[in-house]
């Protein structure tokens, strides 16, 4: 395994173990809302408000925006395939540091964080059903990789009011602050966790945790990392 480069930490004392050591806690979910300045800069020298990208061109500028702020490259996978869910793909994920060395397609690679995008920019439509299929699958990630999932909706305004009735399952956008349950079907309800928004001007930005429990910890909307200095004596 590569060497985690301290340099990267912003380090505090570890009070958890006996050992002296340092920790990094990276905000994912704060990380998402670049997506903002992701489609302001593919859209530089245009009108923002005709602008116009497909989901897949978020994927790499995203990818390097959150290896910049992980210790160590290559955590960030794109499309990884999900070999425990029939082969489905994510469109985002984060690896175990544990799995740093694996092939992306690999079967047994561990990932701690899914991420599914939904993007709405001129003209586009954004179905009921393509977001709870989203959500669905990243509860199925959650089950079979013990994982966290982030769904992500950017687009601009105008085009998110358009939209509005097929939106109705993501709450009140920009103004939820506590989880609240989406029933998926008749048969299963989860929950999803307003993680971080950006509504300040186009495109914005709505990020939410998702989860089967309503059971969300402090720590689960990141990755936290941590070296050790193991005593000699």
């Amino acid at each position: 395994m590569e060497i985690i480069k301290t340099s990267n930490f912003v380090s505090e004392e570890h009070s958890f173990y006996s050992n002296e050591g340092i920790y990094s806690y990276v905000n994912i979910a704060q990380l998402l809302l670049e997506l903002n300045s992701i489609v302001k800069s593919m859209s530089a020298g245009q009108e923002i408000a005709n602008f116009y990208t497909a989901e897949r061109s978020l994927y790499e500028p995203l990818k390097k925006i959150l290896e910049g702020h992980l210790p160590i490259p290559n955590l960030v996978n794109i499309e990884n395939v999900l070999y425990k869910m029939n082969n489905k793909r994510t469109d985002v994920s984060i690896r175990h540091i544990t799995n740093v060395s694996k092939g992306r397609l690999e079967k047994d690679l561990s990932c701690t964080h899914f991420i599914e995008i939904k993007s709405l920019f001129k003209g586009e439509k954004l179905s009921a059903s393509d977001i709870l299929d989203d959500l669905r699958k990243l509860i199925e990630c959650e089950a079979e990789y013990r994982s966290v999932g982030f769904f992500v909706l950017v687009g601009l305004n105008e085009d998110l009011k358009r939209n509005n009735q097929n939106l109705t399952k993501l709450g009140s956008l920009g103004q939820n602050t506590e989880p609240f349950e989406v029933s998926l079907d008749d048969t299963l309800s989860i929950w999803l966790r307003p993680a971080g928004s950006y509504v300040s001007q186009d495109p914005f930005v709505f990020v939410w945790e998702v989860s089967v429990n309503n059971r969300f910890s402090q720590n689960r909307s990141g990755c936290t990392f941590s070296v050790f200095q193991k005593d000699i004596f």
